[in-house]
């Protein structure tokens, strides 16, 4: 993940980012990395099951999809030796393609999940190396979405952990910060662990 913001979050957290978004209004949600030639959009229950989505919102278009005889995949990039390895592990069939992180105006999503005493991070963001190359307009979007999450989250760990809320039980393995969007942080107060 290039830019992205990693957080804890309810049901009720989801919900709201979703509605934040324009989830069902003017963006939808789409399976991850693969992608059929007629795409179905997924539900927000759908989408939770997966490990990994994208969003795309109606303003920015769809996503690019690269297919095995694309010219993108002989670039020399890092995106295109990795789109080789994923077309290769993942053998997709006819009609079914790979998104272009570098090219596909997308926020990608890693849902996380909440049961059993245990919340797992979700992290939301982009994979584009340069999102102002995809747009800057779009660049803005993906940045509203994670300043969102910090805005209204709590910060549960980071690298300086010891200062940030020591009474919590978060056990991740990244310095980076970690949020807890309100229902979650009600949850991790509660005696939930946070885990990654």
């Amino acid at each position: 993940m290039v830019a992205a913001v990693q957080f804890y979050a309810s049901d009720d957290d989801v919900t709201a980012l979703l509605d934040h978004i324009g989830e069902g209004r003017t963006a939808t949600i789409w399976q991850w990395p693969l992608v059929e030639r007629e795409p179905v959009s997924l539900s927000r229950t759908e989408a939770g099951g997966h490990r990994s989505v994208v969003i795309l919102s109606e303003e920015f278009g769809p996503p690019v999809v690269m297919y095995r005889d694309d010219p993108a995949l002989r670039e020399g990039t890092v995106t295109a030796v990795m789109s080789t390895i994923n077309f290769q592990r993942l053998d997709p069939g006819p009609g079914v393609g790979l998104v272009h992180p570098d090219r596909s105006p997308v926020l990608f999503w890693q849902p996380g999940r909440v049961g059993d005493g245990e919340l797992t991070t979700h992290l939301i963001g982009s994979q584009a190396q340069a999102m102002r190359a995809i747009s800057p307009e779009y660049e803005r979007w993906v940045k509203r979405v994670m300043g969102w999450v910090r805005r209204r989250g709590t910060k549960v760990w980071g690298l300086e952990q010891g200062a940030v809320r020591p009474d919590l039980d978060v056990r991740v393995r990244t310095v980076s910060a970690v949020y807890a969007l309100p229902g979650a942080l009600r949850l991790l107060e509660g005696g939930a662990t946070g885990v990654d």
